[in-house]
């Protein structure tokens, strides 16, 4: 029997084992610090909270996947991507979900993104002004909510800079309300590029209905 081998191949192991107990088990190669960035209103005590991950927690451990999930179960979290930075940092990068527009529910003020979620509920109106989506039911799921914030995405910043509500009481149904007194009955999301050219060219007509759900037959009112 070669001892010499034995004795090489017993001494490996046992720094192989060695060095699978600091990285797995042992605080020495833990979590030493916690970031997150990409967050803009939501506090990062509550990011942090979410994962649940305490400091010292082995790095090699942890099951980014499952972190993930849980960050992005705070309902202002859109996106999530967690990373570990050698030696000690966990990264946590966001993507907050951005209010879009307002629905008054039962007394109480939804502001919803472009998905179509709650993204926060107040007893009072919010001081950021955001156009009323008035719809039969809310939800990111409703086929009516989804045509309405369609085409609200397609619109330009400054047309969306004067919109007072969307409604929308079927998904081929959307129509826009100005906050001058002003309506455009948009119809469905298709053909957007269509329809801001011919809206672009009616809003210099003196009216209060501009009609661009079919672009090839467009009227004024």
């Amino acid at each position: 029997m070669n001892w010499k081998a034995a004795v090489s191949g017993l001494a490996a192991a046992a720094l192989l084992g060695g060095a699978a107990w600091v990285l797995l088990v042992s605080d020495v190669v833990g979590v030493a610090r916690i970031e997150v960035v990409g967050r803009d209103r939501l506090p990062e005590s509550q990011v942090v909270a979410s994962a649940g991950v305490p400091l010292g927690f082995p790095m090699l451990r942890l099951d980014l996947d499952d972190l993930e999930r849980k960050v992005k179960s705070i309902k202002q979290v859109e996106t999530a991507e967690i990373v570990r930075e050698w030696p000690g940092t966990l990264r946590i990068s966001i993507k907050e979900r951005v209010p879009l527009v307002m629905a008054e529910i039962a007394g109480r003020f939804v502001q919803i993104d472009r998905h179509g979620v709650a993204v926060e509920i107040t007893a009072t109106s919010p001081e950021r002004r955001l156009p009323r989506l008035n719809v039969a039911r809310i939800g990111p799921d409703d086929p009516a909510t989804k045509s309405a914030l369609t085409v609200l995405n397609t619109l330009p910043d400054e047309i969306v800079r004067r919109l007072s509500a969307l409604e929308a009481p079927t998904p081929e149904g959307v129509t826009l309300r100005f906050t001058d007194g002003r309506s455009v009955i948009w119809g469905g999301p298709e053909r957007a590029a269509e329809k801001l050219k011919a809206l672009s060219a009616l809003l210099r007509l003196r009216g209060t209905i501009y009609n661009v759900s079919s672009p090839g037959a467009v009227s004024v009112k």
